[in-house]
């Protein structure tokens, strides 16, 4: 599994110690062990709402905002995953 969740906590890792969250190029200096492509070598993409970081990958279709996407979003899953088309987490909150 892919775990956009690891990007988020080191999103959050940055944000903790600087007061900013960082962007792409930042969170790659900052957390140089934190992959960030997913399992088809595509980049995360990340974004900050209003509960804090999310991170999505595109899924298989390698299309952002569909139905396979995985996405990190705090307060959603256990886990902090979700995955509408694969039933991964609540989706319904």
């Amino acid at each position: 599994m892919v775990d956009v969740q690891q990007v988020a906590d080191a999103a959050a890792r940055f944000h903790s110690v600087l007061g900013v969250w960082p962007t792409s190029a930042e969170l790659s200096v900052a957390e140089p062990a934190v992959k960030r492509v997913d399992l088809w070598q595509r980049e995360f993409r990340h974004e900050v709402g209003a509960r804090g970081v999310v991170v999505r990958t595109a899924g298989v279709d390698g299309a952002f905002d569909t139905t396979d996407d995985l996405v990190s979003e705090p307060g959603r899953a256990e886990d902090g995953m979700v995955c509408r088309s694969c039933g991964l987490g609540d989706t319904d909150r």
